[in-house]
C-alpha cells in the first residue's frame, strides 16, 4: 500500500485529500489517474513526493482499500529501498509497497 506522510502543508495535505475524494466519486478522473497520473496531477498544489506516491498508488489497491486505509494513504513515504524503490517503514525496517 502506498503511505503519504502527513506534512506540515496543511493545504498540500488537503490537495492529496481532495484528489483521493475525486477519485473515489467521479469514475472518469479515477480512469485518468491511473492511466495517465502526470497529465492529470497538473494543475494540483502537490510537492513532487505526494506526486510520486500518487503515481506509484495501484487501481486495485486504492480501490480495495477500506475507508481507514484509504485514510492511511495520507501518509507519504519518508524512506524507499533503494533496490526496489518500495516503502520503508523507518521504524520497522519494513517494506510497505
Amino acid at each position: 500500500m502506498v503511505h503519504f506522510t502527513k506534512g506540515e502543508n496543511p493545504i498540500s495535505q488537503q490537495t492529496v485529500e481532495s484528489v483521493l475524494t475525486r477519485a473515489m466519486s467521479d469514475a472518469a478522473f479515477a480512469d485518468s489517474l491511473f492511466a495517465n497520473p502526470e497529465k492529470t496531477l497538473t494543475g494540483f498544489d502537490l510537492t513532487a513526493e505526494e506526486i510520486a506516491s500518487l503515481k506509484g498508488m495501484s487501481r486495485a489497491e486504492f480501490f480495495n482499500a477500506t475507508p481507514e486505509e484509504r485514510k492511511s494513504m495520507l501518509k507519504v513515504c519518508q524512506s524507499r529501498d533503494p533496490e526496489t524503490g518500495s516503502c520503508i517503514d523507518p521504524n520497522h525496517n519494513e517494506t510497505l509497497l
